[in-house]
């Protein structure tokens, strides 16, 4: 059946219903069969568009070679206007350089011209003023040596002298310091010797204010036992008196008095006595110090 229907080959499409395959293989032979029908008009179609893209091309290339011939040619104008131009600056040129140099050439010939001659009269101006500053310098040397030489001899005059003078007050002060060192080393061991009388003096005061304080101490105990003899006396007494009390009541009142009025004395005179110990003291102190101050030498008085 498929040797008698060819269509299939041809790729005809207008088959009316679906085709029924024996097998598959039957079926992959038409498919094949279709396929290689359909490749002559897919061939014959990529021969058009090969041989239309190849004459684009072939138009496009003409078009290239027409742009670049063109392009030569505006070049060949371009570059033979420019050649032309250039020629015609270069010819200017050279003859404005030509005259410009023929121009600087005579204004550098008039300038430098001028320039001798201002260089000459400069050397001649600068020759006067070297001439009249030497005879300047030279008038103000001399009047410089006439109005300062004596104030130069003046001043070697005043430096000599003032080297003397500092020489002679140099030994002046050597002097006087050896005269003040010398009083101040004497004066020195005449308050080293002042000193050690001050304090033998010292030592000796001492001793007598310790003998002083024990004379003090002894008549302190000589009057307590005087009047702890004196309390006991009157204790017997007043005991005596107490029998006697009604019959000799102004006696006892009398003796009452009598050792208050004792006991006040002997305690006044022992207060007058100790102040005058410490008065002493006080005025050997002071006279002490006084002697320190004013170089009198301290005489400690009498027990």
């Amino acid at each position: 059946m498929a040797g008698n229907d060819m269509t299939w080959l041809s790729g005809d499409v207008r088959r009316k219903g679906p085709r029924i395959f024996k097998d598959n293989q039957e079926k992959l032979l038409v498919e094949l069969g279709e396929e290689v029908g359909r490749t002559p008009a897919v061939f014959e179609q990529a021969q058009k568009n090969r041989e239309a893209n190849q004459k684009r091309l072939n138009e496009m290339l003409e078009e290239t070679l027409r742009q670049i011939k063109k392009a030569r040619a505006h070049k060949a104008q371009k570059a033979k206007h420019v050649m032309d131009t250039t020629k015609s600056y270069t010819a200017k040129f050279e003859h404005e350089l030509m005259g410009s140099r023929e121009a600087l050439r005579r204004d550098m010939s008039e300038a430098f011209g001028l320039m001798t001659t201002s260089m000459e009269d400069l050397e001649q101006q600068m020759t006067d003023a070297e001439e009249a500053l030497r005879q300047q310098t030279e008038h103000r040397k001399q009047h410089i040596e006439a109005t300062l030489g004596p104030i130069r001899d003046e001043a070697q005059r005043l430096t000599l002298a003032l080297a003397a003078e500092s020489k002679s007050r140099r030994l002046q002060d050597e002097a006087r310091e050896k005269l003040l060192a010398d009083e101040i080393e004497a004066i020195t061991g005449q308050i080293d010797t002042e000193k050690f009388h001050r304090e033998q003096q010292i030592t000796t005061f001492e001793r007598w204010a310790d003998a002083e304080q024990q004379q003090i101490a002894k008549r302190q105990y000589h009057l307590e036992k005087s009047v702890r003899d004196t309390v006991r006396d009157i204790r017997a007494e007043h005991h005596d008196q107490v029998k006697a009390r009604i019959d000799n009541q102004a006696g006892i009142m009398e003796s009452i008095a009598s050792f208050v009025h004792k006991y006040r004395y002997q305690v006044d005179k022992d207060i007058a006595l100790q102040r005058l110990a410490g008065s002493l003291h006080d005025a050997q102190m002071m006279s002490h110090t006084q002697g320190f101050a004013d170089g009198t030498q301290f005489q400690p008085a009498g027990p």
